[in-house]
């Protein structure tokens, strides 16, 4: 894969506020994170079922806040939906915000030894993000974290709909400083 490719390239886009439903977890490690992902998926689709409210898209991690070193600390396993609705039992809303958000389409393994994966994504548009001065939407930090407005995996195509990684699609999207 060649990621200099045009299809590999981050892209500018607006978009409206976005409803989801979500587990929000801490985690220390990337072991965490997966075992979040794996257990929290099903929570919120099953919530959604019970109170007859169909998804509007694929499942997504929001990550809320990193360590010093750039490794998630708080995330939120959801799903969108069309409209905000009350949570309940252990089942937040949340919105994604308004405004601009860089994309990338990453086609490939979650994580990987030695193709690139979703570390090398978000790697991608952050380096792109600084060569063109366009700052990255950030709240106020707490302690040595540094919390992000928006910044976001939705899983388009995973190992649930496809068995081979070299076909997995991954949305990795960060919202935009409105000042940028």
């Amino acid at each position: 894969m060649d990621m200099t490719d045009e299809a590999y390239v981050p892209v500018l886009e607006h978009r409206p506020a976005s409803p989801y439903v979500a587990i929000t977890s801490r985690v220390t490690s990337e072991a965490e994170l997966r075992l979040a992902a794996d257990q929290g998926f099903p929570r919120p689709y099953g919530w959604l079922r019970e109170r007859a409210t169909v998804p509007t898209g694929p499942p997504l991690i929001r990550f809320r806040a990193f360590d010093p070193v750039g490794k998630p600390t708080r995330i939120d396993v959801g799903v969108p939906i069309a409209d905000a609705i009350d949570g309940g039992d252990g089942i937040e809303v949340a919105i994604l915000p308004a405004g601009k958000w860089l994309t990338f389409l990453h086609r490939g393994p979650y994580t990987h030894a030695t193709e690139p994966d979703l570390a090398a994504a978000h790697a991608t548009v952050r380096a792109w993000a600084a060569e063109r001065d366009l700052p990255l939407a950030k709240q106020e930090s707490a302690g040595d974290e540094t919390a992000l407005s928006g910044c976001m995996e939705q899983y388009r195509i995973g190992p649930v709909e496809e068995s081979d990684y070299a076909r997995w699609e991954t949305e990795v999207a960060y919202l935009v400083d409105r000042r940028g």
